[in-house]
């Protein structure tokens, strides 16, 4: 919730009109993991907390399009992060994305700049 980046630890923590929150869900089926993450603003948000999540999300849609053979995880992190520094954010360079499939955190790492 809010100044939580990824993982919070469940609380009795009770939500409140403008928080943020991110809800991050992880499901196996035959050994495999499949892992997905989305932010939601809690009632009404101030402009800036608007503007965080709509950027995050486009930065997200951005890499995703740099996903085509050939293209090289170093310019997918670059897209990302060009276009956050462009909205006058910046990235959070300890969290990186990865692969899932039998393990929860596989290889590629994919670092969200570049």
């Amino acid at each position: 919730v809010n100044e939580v980046v990824v993982h919070g630890i469940p609380s009795d923590r009770i939500l409140k009109e403008g928080d943020i929150v991110s809800v991050d869900t992880v499901v196996k089926l035959d050994g495999y993991f499949g892992d997905s993450a989305m932010t939601f603003p809690v009632g009404e948000i101030d402009e800036e907390s608007k503007l965080l999540l709509e950027v995050t999300k486009k930065a997200l849609e951005i890499g995703i399009e740099q996903c085509y053979a050939g293209n090289r995880l170093g310019d997918l992190g670059n897209a990302i992060d060009s276009y956050v520094k462009k909205n006058k954010f910046t990235v959070v360079r300890d969290f990186c994305g990865h692969g899932v499939g039998y393990a929860m955190h596989e290889d590629p790492v994919v670092m969200n700049f570049g």
